[in-house]
């Protein structure tokens, strides 16, 4: 299991428990029922391993990335 941080600027951090064989496309399912209901995730980014984003793709598992047990990632949502 791997306990991943999502930040945003609007609704502030929101912390999903993620199995490693999971997609992004099931964990973010689960928050996006964890966001208030007026908010949509727009994209999703990772600043790992670097200080620049490269967006993630909805079908790659949470394994994939290399996440250390707490990661965090940031996603922008919009309302």
């Amino acid at each position: 299991m791997v306990a991943i941080t999502f930040m945003s600027m609007v609704s502030g951090p929101t912390i999903i428990e993620a199995k490693e064989d999971e997609t992004f496309e099931q964990v973010v399912q689960r928050l996006q029922a964890a966001l208030p209901k007026q908010y949509t995730i727009d994209q999703f980014d990772c600043s790992l391993p670097n200080p620049v984003w490269a967006k993630i793709a909805l079908t790659a598992t949470v394994g994939s990335i290399g996440l250390p047990e707490s990661g965090e990632l940031r996603y922008i949502i919009r309302c």
